[in-house]
C-alpha cells in the first residue's frame, strides 16, 4: 500500500522486498490509500498534514512498480504483477485478461454472482447489489429469497462504456472503432 501517513520512497521500496522476499508471492498488487474520512469516521484520527501528497504518491506508486518489476513480475494492467508464468501474466500477453469486482481473472464468464451482505453481480443485463447488513442478508437467504435490494439495467451505450474501461484497464489501450462496431454503432 502506498500514500500512508508519514511514508517515504525508502519507506516503500523496503516494504515491496520485504514482501516479496518473505511471502514469495506469485502475484501482487499496489493498492493506493483512500483518505475518505467522511464515510469512515476513523480515518478522522489520521493527521492530513502527514499524507503525502499527489505527486509524492505518484512517485510511491513507481517506486513499488519498479521494485516489483525488477525482482521476477511483470505488469499486469493498472496496479497488479504476476510472474511470467502465471495464468494472469499469460492471458494479458495474448490479450485475454479480463477485469470484475474481484480483481484481474482469466475467467472468461459473463456473469459473476456476488455472495454475502452487500455484495454485487454482474450480468450481461446490468448490477445487483445484496443488502448492506448482515442481519438482512441472513434473513432473506434463510427464507429463500434473493437479497438483491437494487439494481442497475445497462444500456448498450452503458456496456460500450464498460468494455472500453475493461479493456483500459487490461491493455492499458482501447480500439474505440472496434468496441463501436460490437455494440452496433452506439457512441458513449
Amino acid at each position: 500500500m502506498v500514500g500512508l501517513p508519514r511514508q517515504t520512497e525508502e519507506g516503500v521500496r523496503r516494504s515491496v522486498s520485504a514482501v516479496i522476499d518473505r511471502l514469495s508471492p506469485d502475484r501482487v498488487s499496489v493498492l493506493a490509500y483512500a483518505h475518505v474520512p467522511w464515510m469512515k469516521r476513523h480515518q478522522r484520527l489520521i493527521d492530513e498534514a502527514a499524507l503525502p501528497d499527489a505527486l509524492a504518491r505518484l512517485s510511491q506508486v513507481g517506486i513499488a512498480a519498479e521494485t516489483i518489476i525488477a525482482q521476477r513480475f511483470v505488469a499486469i494492467g493498472l496496479d497488479h504483477f504476476a510472474c511470467a508464468e502465471d495464468s494472469l501474466a499469460k492471458a494479458s500477453q495474448a490479450g485475454r485478461l479480463r477485469r470484475n469486482f474481484q480483481g484481474y481473472t482469466v475467467d472468461q464468464a459473463s456473469v459473476l454472482i456476488g455472495l454475502g451482505a452487500s455484495a454485487i453481480g454482474s450480468l450481461p443485463q446490468g448490477y445487483v447489489q445484496n443488502t448492506l447488513k448482515v442481519a438482512d442478508y441472513r434473513r432473506a437467504i434463510e427464507s429463500g429469497i434473493f437479497a438483491v435490494v437494487r439494481g442497475f439495467e445497462l444500456t448498450d451505450a452503458d456496456r460500450l462504456r464498460r468494455d472500453v474501461i475493461e479493456r483500459l484497464m487490461c491493455d492499458l489501450n482501447v480500439d474505440l472503432d472496434d468496441a463501436a462496431r460490437r455494440w452496433g454503432g452506439v457512441s458513449a
